[in-house]
């Protein structure tokens, strides 16, 4: 089940904001400038200052550095140069390469394009002359020079906390006239797809302990090529309106690209994505820099146990891996997100038997235990019955797989719910040859937040 919930969420929201700053004095249209008393260069400025963790950015939250390109019709005006933060003041980026000034004339416009999350020799830059209807006259066509911004071979890591997120700033028809004072606003926004998780035991005599999770079958490489509308506006999703769509990606994403797409080259995409797993572990939400339980637990690591539900109660959900507010209010647990290509795969089928997996799936590292209750619904006793077999003390962990159906878009963070219930089926022993269903049931719901800067909002003055 998929329910679309657009919620504006405030790490989840869209783009973090940076002002490019400069002046009107002396230039040249190739972007170098030389300096003298009455000149101002090129800087930026952010609104808030960073909070780097696991490379997830926001309104609130700001890239360390980015590379930023500049056109002027059909020249290049600031050619790839690194942004970096100011030692001195950390709410303020200034270029590492050369200093760069408005064009004299202040009516003359410029568009800018930043990206962070690669490396430059990634980034395939290019300006190609096309042709257009003419909007003054439709019956007319005019050529125009249309920048393209490509970033080749983007790779999301296989460890969690060594990925990088993708973000990007488009300012069109931007001009010295229109600024405040030289300060041109920079709106990111990502370009990749989150995934979080959370877990519901329904089970009115089991346990269920879950000490990880992996997502596997799935790219972890692709090229992307950013978008031509700009991403100045600001939005925020409109909640009195009740949305159930949200189509922004559709109307100002960019594109991406990725292997092995064609007919014949199926086995090496299926090679590809049978490799390609990532494991996630349960944060300890006591934990006010959002640490891991592995990480506070150490050797004693036993995992998120979720309890029987008692006569008269109701289930409760537990947050897995989801960002959450410390006591200062600072959001953290930021470093178990996954930041994942935007793709589309099928979920395992587990009746077509083979020696690897032929769909994407979530494989859970849990236990199972059933709970002997008196009739207060107290527990007199507990079996451990998943993995069958384990007998002495402290828990032992063996994992079920989920056949999962993904269809992520960017810019949207999923947030999975893992539902075990006994009263329904869906995990089975991780043996793609002969998978078996495991006592108790799995299934899975997800809930989709926008955590980018969205047309299918308000515009935010």
């Amino acid at each position: 089940m998929i329910t679309n919930m657009n919620k504006f969420n405030l790490f989840a929201s869209a783009a973090a904001a940076l002002l490019l700053c400069a002046c009107s004095n002396e230039n040249n249209l190739n972007g170098e400038g030389t300096a003298d008393e009455t000149s101002t260069a090129i800087a930026f400025q952010a609104k808030a200052p960073i909070s780097r963790a696991a490379e997830s950015f926001s309104n609130i939250e700001l890239p360390p550095n980015f590379y930023v390109y500049a056109f002027n019709k059909d020249k290049y005006y600031i050619n790839g140069d690194l942004a970096t933060r100011n030692t001195e003041d950390g709410n303020k980026y200034t270029d590492q390469t050369y200093k760069h000034f408005w064009p004299t004339n202040p009516n003359e416009e410029l568009t800018f394009k930043a990206v962070y999350g690669v490396e430059k020799d990634q980034l395939e830059v290019g300006l190609q002359k096309i042709t257009v209807k003419d909007e003054q006259d439709p019956n007319q066509q005019k050529e125009i020079i249309k920048s393209t911004v490509k970033v080749k071979d983007f790779t999301v890591e296989k460890k969690v906390e060594e990925q990088k997120d993708l973000i990007y700033a488009i300012a069109n028809e931007a001009t010295l006239a229109k600024s405040n004072q030289g300060t041109q606003p920079l709106n990111f926004r990502h370009a990749l797809s989150q995934v979080c998780f959370k877990a519901e035991n329904r089970c009115r005599s089991y346990s269920v302990t879950i000490k990880s999770i992996r997502v596997g079958y799935l790219h972890n490489t692709g090229s992307y090529e950013l978008p031509q509308e700009g991403t100045q506006d600001i939005y925020s999703l409109d909640e009195t309106k009740n949305q159930t769509t949200v189509d922004h990606m559709d109307e100002t994403g960019g594109h991406w690209a990725l292997p092995y797409g064609t007919p014949n080259e199926k086995e090496a995409l299926h090679n590809h994505l049978k490799q390609n797993i990532w494991e996630v572990f349960p944060l300890d939400l006591t934990s006010q820099e959002g640490k891991t339980l592995k990480e506070t637990q150490g050797d004693n690591y036993q995992g998120v146990r979720l309890w029987y539900v008692k006569p008269g109660e109701k289930p409760e959900t537990v947050n897995l891996t989801v960002p959450f507010k410390n006591n200062d209010d600072k959001i953290v647990g930021i470093s178990q997100i996954l930041n994942m290509l935007p793709q589309e795969q099928n979920a395992w089928r587990p009746a077509d038997k083979g020696p690897d997996y032929n769909g994407a799936y979530f494989e859970i590292f849990l236990e199972y235990a059933r709970m002997d209750l008196d009739v207060d619904g107290n527990v007199i006793s507990e079996q451990k019955v998943y993995p069958r077999g384990d007998e002495g003390e402290g828990f032992n962990y063996a994992s079920a797989v989920v056949p999962v159906s993904i269809k992520w878009e960017q810019g949207k963070r999923y947030i999975y719910t893992l539902i075990f219930d006994e009263n329904t089926k869906g995990g089975w022993t991780p043996d793609p040859n002969d998978p078996q269903p495991i006592l108790g049931g799995m299934k899975y719901a997800v809930t989709v937040d926008d955590y980018i800067n969205t047309a299918a909002g308000k515009k935010v003055d």
